[in-house]
């Protein structure tokens, strides 16, 4: 049996697939930004992990990263290594409005590298309003992953250099902007554990603020045919 998608992908037989480069599909999973930022660090690995909406390659993902230059303390601009991995549940520390000495059980990227790209620093523009913010990063990947449907993973992206980076949020009051994953980060960008930024209690007070990274990936699904 062959699988056809109806912009480039061909499936032959259980496993090959033939990509046509240059097709970016159609947009699956999105969380757009509300105007906030939050600050990536090159001490620090971050993510936002997502469900697949459907089966097939994702060709691109959408990130708005943009460089946080401090002109008073002159830093250097560095690269992004962005990895798509798969998600498995772990134990994480959770906030509890003063500490992260909370734990719950979440998602969080397993080190199985599906793909692997580097931005380099070129690419990465000044941000000088959130609330007006560049085009995001394009990331693409030589090798489109294959995702499943229903199936959790994660874009990890870890900086160089010493220059800060923002990657614009959407931060709201006791509704989560996007269910279908979480916003975590880890120190050092090794393999510790991670802490869940999404859930954020407010310290004596009965709110929560959530806060999910802003992205857009694109799929091309596969289609049966007879």
């Amino acid at each position: 049996m062959a699988t056809l998608s109806p912009e480039g992908v061909r499936r032959v037989g259980r496993s090959g697939w033939a990509w046509t480069k240059g097709a970016l599909g159609t947009p699956d999973q999105s969380n757009p930004s509300n105007g906030s930022a939050q600050p990536v660090d090159p001490d620090r690995a971050w993510t936002q992990t997502f469900r697949a909406g459907a089966t097939g390659l994702l060709t691109q993902v959408d990130l708005p990263i943009y460089l946080e230059q401090n002109r008073d303390n002159p830093t250097v601009p560095g690269d992004l290594t962005v990895t798509i991995q798969e998600a498995q549940s772990a134990t994480v520390h959770v906030s509890n409005g003063y500490d992260y000495d909370d734990s719950g059980t979440l998602p969080v990227p397993a080190g199985s590298v599906f793909a692997r790209t580097n931005v380099p620093a070129s690419r990465i523009v000044e941000m000088p309003d959130p609330g007006n913010p560049p085009p995001p990063l394009h990331i693409s990947f030589l090798l489109p992953p294959l995702l499943i449907k229903g199936h959790t993973y994660a874009i990890v992206v870890v900086s160089t250099g010493t220059a800060r980076h923002n990657w614009l949020v959407s931060q709201t009051t006791d509704v989560n902007p996007y269910p279908n994953g979480n916003m975590l980060f880890q120190f050092d960008g090794s393999n510790s554990e991670w802490y869940n930024y999404t859930y954020q209690p407010y310290a004596g007070a009965p709110h929560i603020s959530y806060v999910e990274a802003a992205f857009t990936t694109f799929m091309l699904p596969s289609l049966p045919i007879p």
